[in-house]
């Protein structure tokens, strides 16, 4: 089907026409008819207004009939397209690719995998299916585990309600050690959207029945998960050094309140957490069962402002509860929330991303850095839009690093020797030679086993962070976004701020500027070019009229939406032994420099779009 942007209504009943000829779905049909009726051209014509690129993340965008939107003409192209880029590099091999496809629980999700799965049976190759909804990282490890060369996953993860998405992960004989069961990056998805433009005419591709797809059973591949996770955190858990009867009655002992977020965790988690000896968990009975509307949430994801509500108020009718746990839609990212030891009414506080990287990866550290050396290092890796505590605890390490990272677990999940990885936006790699990539099921049992030796031995999650803050000092960091309607403004907003940098942040100066896309500079921190600004100020410790502290603003444009996004941290160094500490001190500065950054990075954000203030 030509691609272009329509605006002529003849020509508009022409493309419904042909694509109601290519649409398996007949719900499209009607939707498409239904807006010629009521004359809605604007809706007609964006969905025609040109195809839905395939990226690095793959697909995702709206579900429903159109070029641009998640529908069962583009999944079917965008199989087509992968297989042929699989077969293209196994000519040599006499065996055809391997394939294994999971789905969750979101509109279309059932019918864009069994697609999918049609396509690839039909061009040859070797076709598992799961059987049913099941986490992202449960078909990542699918990928490792059963030894494909190819991994979709059919999921929008936290998106709204409104949209899917297709995942790419590659494996066996399509990836090098580092990146096995890892989500695919340049130039694989330009080679992959070559193949996928080939296919002019959905309805030309090949498509067979599911008989010779293999099955895939839900909770077995859970439990060969769980298998393997027993045995890759079972060195990294802090029950390690409890008897087997202390560690049987720490797990047992610990209260924990889980919510998927109406998504597809539950569908493993509180199973996989019993089968490790915790006690029943205590579901957020409205949002446990997974739905494709997510009625409860605005959005559902675990970082939106009120996502955690009825978490929150099930934690508090639920006597002793020791931490929240919740999981994404898709089980990918895990957010925790812990009870506040200064407020025991009912007042609990969210652990950031931030705060978890800094707290698990300091399990890997603690529990194996005393046997790294410069030949063996201890390897961690970090997003470079994340704190850097991880780095100066890791520096306490001889033998251990904390390498940063372009954004996203395709990179992170590729460092060489990876043992740790974390993200900002609430991503944990905590077992790579399990699932390379972010895994909310794994994170979510290394943070339990944590609580509970911690809660068996008096002490608590709180405590445990304000110990590793002796060490790397104090931190708070939040994240602004500014959306645009003009995309052609954010290229206008950085060079501005290339160009005009602020002269401080939150009064403390003079300010640095790191250009991540100049190659010389990103080259100099082990990365490739990106557009990525970094603003720091460091109020000088040799003075002490001023207080020391370290300032910084990061600035990208989003990968995935039109807007620039913008990271902050204020952090300030561990006080001196000969100090008195004053952690009411601390939390008030900490809060008052982010205030002020958070209101400074909006003014030169803004600015260019306001010239005259």
């Amino acid at each position: 089907m030509t691609t272009h942007n329509p605006v002529d209504p003849d020509q508009l009943v022409r493309l419904v026409e042909d694509w109601c000829q290519i649409d398996p779905d007949p719900r499209h049909h009607e939707i498409l008819h239904e807006e010629l009726n009521r004359h809605d051209y604007a809706t007609l014509a964006d969905r025609f207004a040109g195809p839905l690129r395939f990226g690095t993340a793959g697909l995702r965008a709206a579900e429903g009939p159109g070029l641009n939107r998640m529908n069962r003409v583009v999944v079917r192209r965008s199989a087509a397209g992968i297989s042929d880029w699989a077969q293209s590099w196994l000519t040599e091999d006499s065996r055809s690719p391997r394939v294994v496809i999971g789905f969750d629980a979101r509109y279309g999700s059932l019918s864009f995998a069994e697609d999918s799965a049609a396509v690839f049976q039909a061009a040859g190759c070797q076709t598992y299916l799961f059987r049913t909804w099941c986490p992202t990282p449960l078909l990542a490890f699918a990928v490792r585990e059963l030894a494909t060369d190819v991994g979709i996953m059919v999921t929008a993860s936290h998106n709204p309600a409104t949209d899917n998405g297709y995942k790419v992960y590659l494996g066996g004989r399509l990836s090098d050690q580092w990146g096995t069961g890892a989500q695919i990056i340049a130039p694989v998805d330009t080679e992959i959207a070559e193949r996928i433009n080939h296919w002019h005419t959905a309805d030309q591709i090949p498509v067979m029945q599911a008989a010779g797809v293999e099955s895939l059973d839900v909770d077995e591949v859970a439990e060969r998960y769980r298998l393997a996770l027993a045995d890759s955190l079972q060195p990294r858990s802090p029950l390690t050094e409890f008897t087997a009867d202390q560690a049987i009655g720490a797990r047992a002992s610990l209260r924990v309140v889980y919510t998927p977020m109406h998504g597809v965790g539950g569908v493993v988690f509180p199973e996989m957490m019993r089968r490790f000896g915790y006690g029943p968990l205590r579901p957020v009975a409205e949002q446990i069962d997974p739905d494709p509307d997510f009625p409860t949430v605005v959005f559902p994801n675990p970082e939106e402002h009120g996502a955690l509500d009825l978490a929150l108020s099930t934690a508090n009718r639920e006597p002793e509860t020791d931490l929240i746990i919740a999981h994404d839609p898709d089980a990918d990212r895990l957010a925790v929330a812990i009870p506040s030891p200064s407020s025991p009414n009912g007042t609990w506080q969210r652990l950031s991303g931030n705060d978890l990287g800094l707290i698990l990866g300091s399990l890997f550290l603690a529990r194996s850095g005393s046997h790294a050396t410069t030949t063996n290092p201890q390897v961690l890796a970090r997003s470079v839009v994340s704190s850097p505590a991880l780095a100066r605890l890791a520096g306490h390490y001889p033998g251990a690093e904390c390498i940063p990272t372009l954004t996203g677990f395709k990179w992170i999940s590729r460092v060489p020797h990876l043992s740790f990885g974390f993200e900002e936006a609430l991503g944990y790699c905590v077992a790579p030679e399990v699932v390379r990539d972010k895994d909310g099921l794994s994170a979510g049992l290394l943070i339990c086993e944590l609580a509970a030796a911690l809660k068996s031995q008096g002490s608590s999650l709180w405590e445990y962070r304000e110990q590793l803050q002796t060490l790397v000092g104090s931190g708070l960091s939040s994240q602004l976004s500014l959306r645009l309607d003009d995309l052609s403004v954010i290229p206008q907003i950085m060079a501005h701020l290339r160009q005009h940098p602020p002269a401080s942040l939150a009064g403390i100066g003079p300010t640095t500027l790191v250009d991540y896309a100049d190659p010389a500079t990103a080259s100099a921190q082990g990365l490739h070019p990106t557009e990525l600004v970094s603003l720091s100020a460091e109020a000088d410790p040799a003075h002490p009229e001023v207080p020391a502290a370290h300032l910084s603003v990061q600035v990208r444009p989003s990968g995935t939406e039109p807007k620039l996004k913008c990271y902050l941290e204020v952090h300030l160094p561990p006080q001196r032994p000969t100090e008195t500490p004053d952690k009411t001190a601390t939390a008030s500065r900490l809060a008052d420099l982010l205030a002020r950054l958070e209101a400074d990075a909006e003014t030169f954000l803004t600015q260019p779009l306001n010239p005259e203030r």
